[in-house]
């Protein structure tokens, strides 16, 4: 676990606290915070996200069984079953909803507008209808954004000078997360003035990604970029592997 990822952790774990402040104080309080993940809850593990959260929020002074209780729920990387599992977050009239990624963030609005709910990361939170504005976002929610659009040519970048005749491009994208088309469209302003040619291709299960590889080697790409989303992450030992398979250059951004 890298320092940047302790801090990203650590800042929004403060974020959660800043939402539990909100409530007044309650002397023997246990706070209930539901924790929506996307994927499985051996892969929240396995990248340490669910210890590290335990770990932070253990670091701002609230001990698990003591003060607060973590009421998780893991989609297990299948889009339908998000929806559900935030409302029976909902239902279980958590205090807070901690998740991250825009379909988590989405499903979690959606099932309801007076629990707070904290981003752990999030594409751009006013195009995606999660603020109306950065300085006054109004609603329930608070936390993180990465801003993966305003990085997207400075990928671009870093994908060429390890392919330095590159020619092709690959983008892969979710159709389910709506942070992608802007990624795509900023790629493209790159890869045009460089002379590139970007081959958009969509995958939401793991089907789809064999199938964008398969459809990324007809092409001839050099090269793909993976945005960021839940899924991919999810999915990220499959997406290395064919890219090696495929003997393809590849720049991940999960």
């Amino acid at each position: 676990m890298n320092k940047r990822r302790r801090l990203v952790i650590a800042i929004g774990a403060s974020a959660l606290t800043t939402a539990l402040d909100l409530f007044a104080q309650q002397q023997g309080k246990v706070w209930q915070v539901g924790f929506l993940y996307f994927g499985s809850r051996q892969s929240a593990l396995d990248l340490g996200r669910y210890q590290q959260f335990q770990q932070g929020m253990r670091e701002l002074g609230y001990e698990e069984g003591r003060n607060f209780s973590i009421v998780a729920r893991f989609a297990d990387g299948k889009r339908e079953n998000v929806p559900r599992l935030a409302a029976e977050l909902v239902q279980l009239k958590v205090d807070v909803i901690v998740t991250g990624g825009a379909q988590n963030i989405d499903a979690a609005r959606k099932a309801t507008s007076t629990i707070p709910i904290v981003m752990a990361t999030a594409p751009d939170p006013v195009v995606s209808g999660f603020a109306k504005t950065l300085a006054r976002p109004g609603g329930n929610i608070t936390g993180l954004t990465n801003f993966t659009v305003d990085l997207s040519p400075k990928l671009f970048e870093m994908l060429q000078s390890m392919v330095p005749k590159l020619s092709r491009l690959a983008v892969m994208m979710n159709p389910d997360n709506s942070s992608h088309a802007g990624v795509l469209q900023s790629v493209e302003s790159s890869a045009q003035k460089a002379g590139v040619k970007v081959l958009p291709v969509e995958a939401r299960n793991a089907a789809q990604i064999e199938q964008a590889f398969s459809a990324m080697v007809q092409a001839k790409a050099g090269g793909v970029l993976v945005p960021r989303d839940g899924f991919f992450v999810q999915q990220v030992g499959q997406i290395a592997n064919l890219a090696k398979q495929a003997s393809a250059a590849i720049h991940i951004r999960i």
